[in-house]
């Protein structure tokens, strides 16, 4: 007899739950600090490790994607302490520009895993899912 294990063990209808859960599950897979979703003004969409982190994560966000005449150079300094354990991918979803933002300095197979989470993101998000 085959048994079917459901990977996905945490589930919910509520979107922004839905996302709490997809990236706690990278962030733990991937052995990551924090894994955050922001939009392009640096705010906070979802995220999965300490809140501080993911709040810093995000606000430093349009830096890591080339948005530098958003900020100082103190911030710009700051941005650039966090870049050696930050990975990001900016992305688009449902015309929104967002990105997905990890930390860690011992993150395994961390660019699989940030386009699992984009995916995940995406289905989440897209309308009429």
């Amino acid at each position: 007899m085959t048994r079917f294990v459901e990977r996905r063990v945490r589930r919910s209808n509520d979107p922004m739950i839905a996302l709490h859960h997809q990236l706690s599950a990278v962030r733990n897979d991937a052995s990551l600090d924090a894994v955050v979703l922001a939009d392009s003004t640096g705010c906070v969409v979802a995220g999965a490790g300490s809140w501080p982190a993911c709040e810093e994560l995000a606000a430093f966000s349009p830096y890591f994607t080339g948005e530098t005449g958003l900020c100082n150079q103190h911030v710009a300094r700051e941005a650039r302490n966090l870049a050696s354990n930050t990975h990001f991918r900016p992305s688009r979803i449902e015309g929104v520009d967002v990105v997905l933002c990890a930390q860690g300095p011992n993150g395994v197979d961390v660019p699989w895993h940030m386009s699992r989470a984009l995916s995940g993101c995406q289905r989440i998000l897209t309308v009429g899912r």
